[in-house]
């Protein structure tokens, strides 16, 4: 797997987890 498709999932599931939060 490439650097950048993981820094790309880890920023997506942060986003995800923060929404979740936020919710």
């Amino acid at each position: 797997m490439r650097p950048r498709v993981l820094a790309l999932s880890n920023i997506g599931e942060r986003a995800i987890t923060r929404a979740l939060l936020t919710c």
